[in-house]
Formats: C-alpha cells, sequence, structure tokens
C-alpha cells in the first residue's frame, strides 16, 4: 500500500485529488493539510511514501516544503502537482530533490503513471514539463559543472541512462538489456556515484546538457 500525503491549500482541489487517489489501487490518502508545519508535525509520528504537493499556497510554499521532506524524511519521495509550469520553478524543485513535477491539468491516468514511475524510484514529468527542458538546460545550470569524459560512463551505462530519460522502469530497461531488474538498480546507483550527482533526474539532465542523450528522446 503506498501512503500519500497531501499538500494543497486549495479546499476543492484537494478533495478533488482526494477521490482521485480512491480509484487507484493500493494508494490510499491517510492525510491532507493545506499548512507544512502540520505536515511536519505529522510526520513525527506517522510514515508516508509519497507526498503531493502544490508549490503556490499562502502559509508556506512548496518549495520549502520540499526543501524540509528532503533534509528530515528523505525516504519520502515528491510529486509537484502545480498550475505554475516555468524554468525557474522547474530548476528550482529539481534542485531541491522533486521525482516529479506536472501540471495539475493531466488525468487521473497519468497521474497514476506519475505515482507508479516515482515509486519505482523513477522520475515524472509530464508533457508540459518536458516541453521547457530545451530552454532549461539550456539557460540553467542546475548541475555541477563537469566534463562528461572524467566519469568513464561504459556503453552499458549510457544505454541505460537513455531509457531512464524514456522514463522506462526496472523492468523493462532489464528485458531490453538482458539483464536482471537488480543488476540494473546496480547500474543505477553506479552512475549516480560515477557522475557526483544527487540522484537519477540529475544524471539525466547532465548527459542531455553534454549531448549525449537526444532532447527528442524524452
Amino acid at each position: 500500500m503506498i501512503k500519500i500525503a497531501i499538500v494543497e491549500d486549495h479546499h476543492l482541489v484537494r478533495h478533488g485529488f482526494i477521490e482521485t487517489f480512491k480509484k487507484i489501487e493500493d494508494v490510499r490518502v491517510v492525510y491532507d493539510t493545506d499548512d507544512g508545519n502540520s505536515l511536519f508535525d505529522y510526520l513525527k509520528n506517522y510514515p508516508i511514501d509519497l507526498l503531493i504537493l502544490d508549490l503556490q499556497m499562502n502559509k508556506m510554499g512548496g518549495l520549502e516544503i520540499c526543501k524540509h521532506i528532503k533534509l528530515h524524511f528523505q525516504k519520502i519521495k515528491i510529486l509537484v502537482l502545480t498550475q505554475l509550469i516555468s524554468e525557474l520553478s522547474v530548476s528550482n524543485l529539481i534542485k531541491a530533490g522533486a521525482n516529479g513535477y506536472c501540471s495539475k491539468l493531466i488525468n487521473s491516468s497519468e497521474i497514476e503513471i506519475a505515482i507508479r514511475k516515482i515509486m519505482d524510484n523513477q522520475t515524472y514529468f509530464d508533457s508540459s514539463t518536458r516541453a521547457i527542458l530545451p530552454e532549461l538546460l539550456e539557460y540553467k545550470s542546475i548541475i555541477k559543472p563537469s566534463t562528461l569524459n572524467q566519469f568513464k560512463l561504459t556503453d552499458r551505462e549510457i544505454d541505460i541512462i537513455r531509457l531512464i530519460s524514456q522514463q522506462k522502469d526496472n523492468q523493462y530497461i532489464a528485458k531490453i538489456l538482458n539483464i536482471s531488474p537488480r543488476t540494473v538498480e546496480n547500474h543505477r546507483r553506479r552512475i549516480i556515484q560515477k557522475t557526483n550527482q544527487k540522484n537519477i533526474t540529475d544524471v539525466v539532465t547532465l548527459t542531455l546538457k553534454n549531448r549525449i542523450i537526444k532532447l527528442e528522446e524524452l
């Protein structure tokens, strides 16, 4: 069972999310609030797996909440669902450690896809977010400066990064490359260590900026 908490300061929107999640198998909303501090108090006693997070809120902004969660509750995944789709907001949330970023306009089927991928240690960006990634990569520096050659990535590792950038899960990658899912996960950890990035999202961004994978492959 995937335990979800929602932080959203519009009651009707929050209620809509709750109703949507009721229709998704193995997903349960265990807490919802309009205030980050209330969430932090809840998390001191009750664990969750995934946080659904808005950005623009009156009491505490989504970026501040994301940073706090990743500092104090590192195991919690974060999916941002917002009306604000901009280079700056996406860049800031990626830096803060968000695992996914989507518009509130996506349908329930895509929300479920996003949840499944994120809980499988992947990232998820909807089409509106992916559309600004070329500009984000060109004008914003959201990764550590470096050259790819120093990382000495193998062809197999680059293949895995390319498949991850296409939002393929470990099972799919394992089947395509004729290896076990556990081997894929080991490769993911090794790639993050080699590139000295915080997470696999930063790795994908790094390889895009260095033109190892193409933007149209996203």
